[in-house]
């Protein structure tokens, strides 16, 4: 009886100091994972705020969102149409520097920087997932191209940043 009882208490030291060992790690993996997500943000903002409005190497303006880009480019539809032997559309813009330096577009790989939007409301990602970076030459236009999942039919709407381009039809 005496064996039957030690084991028992044994087996209830265990069980509970098997919970502490769970709970600790727990504990530990969530705030690694915290930690990493801060590192990982931290590094993306310092980027994007070191590079925000600055002048790059070969003398263009970077600009990295919205509100900079706007202060130097016109945004424009030109074209929708399918993307052959796919169920992909291509859009065209134009973007059209009023400025007397070249502006090299950042920021619109973000997710929802630019998206197709259908005729049922269901909005549509870039196909690829390729950082898009380019330059438009000072006081001059730049034809862009840009291929998003869905049926070309189907969109209503082009959106870049926040600001809406409706499709004629």
């Amino acid at each position: 009886m005496k064996k039957l009882t030690l084991l028992i208490i044994l087996g209830l030291s265990a069980m509970s100091a098997h919970a502490e060992v769970k709970d600790t790690i727990s504990d530990m993996t969530k705030g690694l994972v915290k930690f990493t997500k801060e590192i990982s943000s931290g590094v993306t903002e310092g980027f994007k705020e070191g590079r925000s409005a600055t002048e790059s190497s070969d003398g263009s303006i970077v600009v990295t969102n919205e509100k900079e880009t706007l202060e130097y480019i016109d945004i424009d539809l030109l074209s929708l149409s399918p993307k052959k032997d796919s169920n992909q559309t291509v859009v065209e813009l134009s973007f059209k520097n009023r400025h007397h330096k070249p502006v090299k577009i950042t920021g619109l790989s973000e997710e929802g920087a630019l998206l197709t939007i259908d005729k049922d409301g269901f909005s549509h990602a870039l196909s690829n997932g390729l950082q898009i970076e380019f330059i438009v030459p000072n006081e001059a236009a730049k034809k862009y191209a840009f291929t998003f999942y869905g049926d070309a039919s189907q969109v209503k709407q082009v959106r870049v940043w926040r600001k809406t381009y409706e499709v004629k039809d």
